[in-house]
């Protein structure tokens, strides 16, 4: 056979093969998109409740105020503010005073044990007392120039300042 007709016959089988696969995937394509997709129903599970005791949190007793931390690795302090505005630090296990023992200290806030159970005080910032400096007006003033101005018949005359 000649070679040129080998080649022609190559590339006539191989474009039948190219549009047969494209024909045969446009039918698949067809087929998957008319047919909806089955769902498989799952078992729901079912959610028991477990009965736990509903303990409130205690809050804290009024005038009480986490008004700082230091919390590392070796040490942790709090500093609380009591109701008569005085700061005391204190350590971890220390006893305050009218609220309980401090336990963890944390960044934002500690946990205090008391006979009631656990109270959590958060670092909040105190109402400042200091009024905020407003800014002065940005309207320029015009200072009097003490140069003599020129009218014009030419004789100079003192401006008053």
């Amino acid at each position: 056979m000649n070679s040129r007709l080998i080649n022609v016959l190559s590339v006539v089988l191989l474009f039948a093969l190219v549009i047969g696969s494209a024909l045969w995937l446009g039918i698949r394509l067809r087929e998957r998109a008319a047919a909806p997709p089955t769902a498989t129903l799952l078992p729901t599970p079912t959610r028991t409740k477990i009965a736990t005791p509903e303990t409130p949190t205690p809050t804290p007793p009024l005038g009480y105020r986490l008004a700082g931390v230091a919390s590392r690795a070796s040490y942790s302090y709090a500093v609380i503010e009591g109701p008569d505005d005085k700061h005391t630090m204190y350590r971890e296990g220390d006893e305050i005073p009218g609220l309980g023992r401090l336990g963890r200290v944390t960044d934002e806030h500690v946990v205090i044990a008391t006979a009631s159970g656990e109270i959590r005080l958060f670092v909040i910032p105190a109402a400042t007392g200091t009024p905020t400096a407003t800014r002065p007006s940005a309207t320029p003033t015009l200072k009097p120039t003490a140069e003599p101005t020129r009218p014009v018949s030419g004789r100079v005359r003192e401006s008053n300042p």
